[in-house]
């Protein structure tokens, strides 16, 4: 009998098969082929542990995905084909929980004997069929899948390493059922997005990460079912996210999950390298219909492969939202209780029917009702555990994956303070401790968190949690006043960095219809002191303004803004009229400053649709003239607004004063101004405290990248003489550094150039330790403590340094140089491993070498 099953999903990866037999086990219990009884295109062979990806086989690169699947013993194959053809756990056995079936993988580096310890997981291979002209007819083909059991993991050094694959059921063990050995070979690849030293950035290996990115939120297809009862809907005018809660009311069509992928490679194309993504039971969460049981949804597992595959193509990290908040909450306008694929499910349709979670129907001690029981329960915290080590199973291994979510917006659905603090430290020690997860693990919280008695602060304060974050939406033109100071402060507070998970302008979303707003949060929340660009909520499919991203990235790539000492620092400045307001990061020795310019009338107010049309809503837009009532005398101080404030009280946030101020006067901003810094001294933008030397500011229009003006003045207090910001240069970007520097310091693109590890060559013998690749000739000669490097195809321009470090970390050697060969005699140095750093025009190369 063939088993038809549920799925609507995808294309199979284009990667070998290789049908290698690593181990063949000596016992009556061998893995073997069956007769396919129970379900179709899934069983066994007559091998134990098959190499999947690469196709280079025994073979992988450091830090990339190796991939191998495990045909599993005949007695535990029954009983898994058993189950996924009747539910019945009983006689069967559940793949997806650990008490039922655990295949564990574990590997270790020969030469210095680490290991790790890895989870396999159930697998089922599909294809996409989009032959029918009618795309809501488009299907996930299911394939053959003899070996469904399979193990993902990207080793983390290079050489000689062993696998050894061990299963356990509830009455049975077969440890050591599979070894084999394989090699790592050296990679370009960085590995796993980190937090920075200094904790205000992430850094990818030695360089800062600065994420520029938006919300793509989710696999959807607004328009599949506009028309589903009658000819084919049309494509044209998909909408902004913000009509996102209207039409998320059944499963994401095939359609949906393809135009998920044009996003992500319209975001690379634009010069983006980072977006926000959140688990929907209408689209790839794997859990919905059935608890503990995710066979149902293998096609949508199958698809979140097909985006991290195509993120690695693309170079785009991740991050990824676990749990959105709906799914838990009871209010129905946003519960979508038809997210089911199962259309005789009733319970999906009717609000007055329990609410389809799996852990409101599949667990009778939570309460439909309550979701803190979701929090709270035994069981739901034991199913929970077992879909998160399903998840990090099969995608923890990738560099992608930087950055993990735990629950959206967490105070929309558990408002028991003590039972969330309680449930986001266990769940958070589960997969830092017991996973060992490398992504870094942030909460999620709606609006600023000003209460220290709020829950928020003390799931912030646990060290579990890597980075601060919460959602913020605001359309004051006075949005930005205090930003600094306040992440600033949860900098401070937590040690880690801060980071906007989502940005947006609120209820003015319908009248921005020139979409103002979205670029000006993008640049000035990346000089906040965030740890990247805020990422915008509303407008996930829009080309155009994704440029704002790739002009960002374009504009900062390359600078070490964690520092090696020290973090670049934000600073907000406003001219004495509240007109101009700029937002800058300024280098630990004051010797440089990137930032931006903000004219406050080029405002949602004064282009577009002031009038709402768009939405039929005129009352949201009229009257609404944005506005900032300017100083206040007769309050006493702590009342007083942070942009009244001069550089001694707030260096980070401060009114760059002059005498006969306009402080006290308001400012409506209407009609348009145009002006420069020198239409008077109200609009003057002076930035205090930098170094007494004589600074070079370019100026480049921030819509373009092109390049505006050049200017030169004196420090310490530089005065930043911008030119006209005017309709066509609203918002204009700068750079400022002390002529005595040379160029700015920032990398440049074109000394990136990356080891051709496949040609290069590592020697060594009892004497000499020989490096020779397309960049540098490095050899050591263990005997006489010497090191020579000759750097090749060297630059005039070209400035080098070099660091030795041992394997604590700390600093053996240091040097700089500016030749392109150097001849070192080395302190002697005991037995044991090192790392040479040897950097070349800011950019890292490593090496390891054992002594």
């Amino acid at each position: 009998m063939r088993l038809i099953f549920l799925f609507c999903f995808i294309s199979s990866i284009s990667f070998s098969q290789f049908e290698n037999t690593f181990k063949k086990l000596d016992t009556t219990d061998t893995a073997v082929g069956h007769d396919k009884k129970y379900v179709s295109g899934l069983g066994s062979k007559n091998y134990t542990t098959k190499w999947i990806y690469p196709n280079t086989r025994g073979q992988v690169e450091k830090y990339e995905r190796l991939e191998f699947a495990i045909s599993m013993p005949r007695s535990i194959d029954e009983k898994v084909m058993h189950f996924l053809a009747t539910d019945d756990s009983t006689e069967g056995i559940n793949p997806f929980l650990s008490w039922q079936l655990k295949v564990t993988a574990r590997f270790k580096h020969v030469a210095s004997n680490k290991e790790f310890f890895i989870d396999g997981f159930f697998y089922q291979n599909f294809k996409r069929d989009t032959s029918h002209s009618d795309f809501r007819k488009w299907e996930w083909i299911p394939l053959e899948t003899p070996d469904y059991f399979r193990v993902r993991f990207a080793p983390p050094i290079a050489g000689q390493w062993v696998c050894e694959i061990n299963i356990h059921t509830q009455n049975q063990t077969f440890e050591n059922y599979a070894t084999f050995p394989f090699t790592v070979n050296r990679s370009n690849n960085k590995g796993y997005v980190k937090v920075g030293k200094n904790k205000r950035y992430l850094v990818e290996g030695d360089e800062t990460f600065f994420p520029a990115g938006q919300n793509l939120i989710s696999p959807r297809c607004e328009f599949c079912y506009a028309n589903s009862n009658g000819a084919l809907p049309s494509e044209l005018g998909r909408p902004g996210a913000q009509s996102f809660e209207g039409w998320m009311e059944k499963p994401t069509a095939m359609k949906g999950f393809l135009m998920f992928q044009e996003d992500m490679m319209n975001l690379s194309k634009s010069g983006g390298n980072y977006f926000r993504e959140i688990l929907f039971p209408q689209n790839q969460d794997i859990e919905w219909e059935k608890l503990g049981n995710y066979y149902g949804r293998m096609n949508r597992a199958w698809e979140l492969d097909e985006q991290l595959f195509l993120a690695r193509e693309l170079n785009l990290k991740i991050q990824l939202n676990l749990q959105i908040q709906y799914a838990l909450q009871i209010d129905n306008s946003r519960t979508f209780w038809n997210w089911s694929i199962d259309a005789n499910d009733k319970r999906h349709i009717r609000p007055d029917l329990p609410c389809a979670n799996p852990y409101n129907v599949g667990i009778s001690t939570t309460k439909n009702d309550d979701p803190n029981t979701f929090f709270s329960d035994p069981t739901a915290k034991k199913f929970y555990k077992e879909k998160l080590r399903y998840i990090f199973s099969r995608w923890g291994y990738s560099t992608n994956l930087a950055v993990i979510g735990m629950v959206s917006e967490m105070e929309g659905c558990c408002t028991d303070a003590d039972l969330c603090v309680e449930w986001m430290d266990e769940m958070g020690r589960y997969l830092k401790e017991d996973l060992k997860i490398n992504q870094i693990l942030i909460p999620s919280f709606l609006g600023i968190f000003h209460d220290p008695k709020n829950y928020e602060h003390p799931i912030l304060a646990n060290p579990i949690y890597d980075m601060s974050a919460y959602n913020w939406y605001a359309a004051s033109a006075k949005k930005f006043q205090g930003n600094i100071k306040h992440i600033d402060g949860l900098i401070t507070t937590f040690g880690q960095p801060f980071f906007y998970g989502e940005i947006g302008n609120a209820n003015l979303y319908p009248c921005d219809t020139m979409r103002i707003e979205w670029g000006r949060d993008c640049w000035m929340t990346a000089f906040s002191g965030n740890a990247g660009i805020g990422m915008n909520w509303d407008d996930s499919f829009d080309d155009d303004l994704r440029q704002y991203l790739g002009n960002i990235h374009e504009f900062v790539n390359g600078i070490n803004f964690d520092g090696d000492t020290a973090a670049w620092l934000p600073t907000r400045v406003i001219s004495d009229n509240r007109k101009a307001e700029t937002m800058l990061l300024i280098s630990p020795d004051k010797s440089a400053a990137i930032g931006i310019l903000s004219n406050r009338y080029y405002n949602w107010y004064l282009f577009g649709d002031t009038l709402g049309t768009l939405w039929n809503r005129p009352d949201l837009c009229q009257n609404r003239i944005p506005f900032d009532p300017g100083f206040h005398p007769n309050k006493p101080i702590e009342e007083k607004g942070v942009w009244e404030r001069e550089f001694k009280d707030s260096p980070h946030d401060y009114i760059d004063r002059v005498s006969n101020t306009k402080m006290n006067q308001a400012v409506i901003y209407h009609p348009f101004e145009s002006f420069s810094h020198n239409k008077n001294k109200h609009y003057r933008i002076r930035l205090y405290e930098m170094q007494r030397a004589y600074y070079r500011v370019d100026f480049y229009n921030a819509f373009t990248l092109a390049p505006i003006s050049t200017e030169y003045n004196w420090g310490p207090n530089l005065k930043v003489e911008y030119p006209v910001m005017d309709k066509e240069a609203g918002l204009i970007a700068y750079k400022v550094r002390k002529v005595s520097l040379g160029q700015f310091p920032q990398i440049n693109e074109e000394d990136r150039i990356p080891i051709n590890f496949s040609d290069a060559i590592y020697d060594e013998d009892y004497r000499y330790i020989k490096i020779i690749n397309n960049r540098y000739k490095l050899i050591i000669n263990k005997e006489e403590y010497r090191l020579s490097i000759e750097h090749l195809n060297p630059k005039e321009e070209d400035n080098y340094s070099l660091v030795i470090s041992d394997e604590n970390h700390s600093e053996v050697y240091a040097t700089n140089y500016t030749k392109a060969s150097k001849d070192i005699r080395l302190k002697k140095l005991s037995k044991g491993r090192y790392t040479i750093e040897i950097k070349v025009n800011g950019v890292i190369y490593t090496e390891v070498v054992e002594l």
